[in-house]
């Protein structure tokens, strides 16, 4: 099951994991069966690497912007990343 939340931001659900993908890079990968609250990203254990490759294939090959819109302006989210890089405080689940 694929989910999208705004522009470039996904999340792949498979019976056992949860992978996102965020426009700006980041990806978190949590094992439901071990950790269903979603405490500890595994995104980043080498151990993981081929479940990550697999439910990368399930997400857009092609980003759609939303309805109504010809251009992508960066939202709120953007400009919180782009004040945390500035200020050098990137919090960790983005690195």
């Amino acid at each position: 099951m694929l989910s999208t939340w705004y522009y470039g931001n996904h999340a792949v659900r498979s019976e056992h994991w949860r992978y996102i993908r965020y426009r700006d890079g980041g990806e978190e990968l949590y094992d439901h069966r071990n950790d269903p609250g979603e405490f500890t990203n595994l995104a980043q254990n080498p151990e993981y690497a081929s479940i990550i490759a697999e439910h990368r294939k399930s997400l857009p090959q092609t980003e759609v912007l939303p309805a109504g819109t010809s251009e992508w302006k960066p939202d709120k989210l953007d400009k919180r990343v782009e004040r945390w890089l500035a200020n050098d405080s990137i919090p960790d689940w983005l690195k």
